[in-house]
């Protein structure tokens, strides 16, 4: 199911990093997505559970280009299985996401099992981009099951 595209411009994201260092791959990776994703806090302004969240964050970030997102982003779901379940199934991406690659596989699998887009609030990662509207939407969305 990955797109030939988009498995490509993880690949290229990749070797940025391998080529050019992470702040580089990471530059190429938010303007391949479209832009999509909003900054990391500043940690000087949270509180210290958060800050401390987000230098592990910092911290696993080029195990994440080197290890996790070539091989994550090529995974293959098998649509057998799951259509067999699609009626308990809640595809879901970030409203602001639409049209950019956080969403599109989403949308390409939900339309293979003939099936629509759950859409939360927020982008990527909405529970933190809009919490409590992304809280609400997830209530509303599990109640509804």
């Amino acid at each position: 199911m990955p797109d030939p595209v988009e498995r490509g411009f993880f690949q290229e994201v990749y070797e940025v990093f391998r080529a050019d260092g992470l702040a580089a791959a990471a530059r190429h990776f938010v303007a391949g997505i479209g832009g999509t994703l909003k900054p990391m806090p500043d940690p000087a302004g949270l509180p210290p559970r958060a800050a401390e969240m987000i230098g592990r964050l910092n911290a696993n970030f080029p195990v994440f280009m080197e290890h996790e997102l070539r091989q994550f982003t090529s995974y293959v779901p098998d649509e057998a299985a799951l259509a067999a379940v699609c009626d308990r199934l809640v595809l879901a991406a970030g409203l602001e996401t639409r049209g950019h690659l956080p969403y599109r596989p989403a949308a390409a699998l939900a339309d293979r099992l003939g099936g629509k887009v759950t859409e939360f609030p927020g982008g990527h990662s909405g529970y933190t981009d809009a919490p409590e509207e992304f809280g609400q939407r997830l209530l509303e969305v599990l109640s509804s099951r």
